[in-house]
């Protein structure tokens, strides 16, 4: 009978000891998802930035160019009042 005992005994303690490593393992768990969490929004920030920089890029480039044809047109009509004047 304390052999049984003493087996039941055994048995408890490997499941409590079980028993604390999966709740060790849950918070780790726990831990790396809030981590994972905190890491997609900052990525999410980061992205949004990037998109916000790459339209003030393509709006520029746009201005650019505008000011680029509207040199261009200015420079052409300004050439060809000098051909005509001569």
């Amino acid at each position: 009978m304390e052999r049984h005992q003493s087996s039941v005994q055994r048995i408890y303690s490997e499941r409590d000891k079980a028993a604390g490593e999966i709740e060790k393992l849950r918070e780790e768990l726990e831990r790396t998802q809030a981590t994972l969490g905190k890491s997609q929004l900052q990525q999410e920030k980061i992205q949004n930035s990037l998109d916000k920089a790459q339209s003030d890029v393509d709006h520029l480039q746009e201005k650019l160019e505008k000011a680029t044809n509207e040199i261009r047109r200015v420079r052409k009509t300004k050439f060809s009042g000098l051909k005509l004047s001569r």
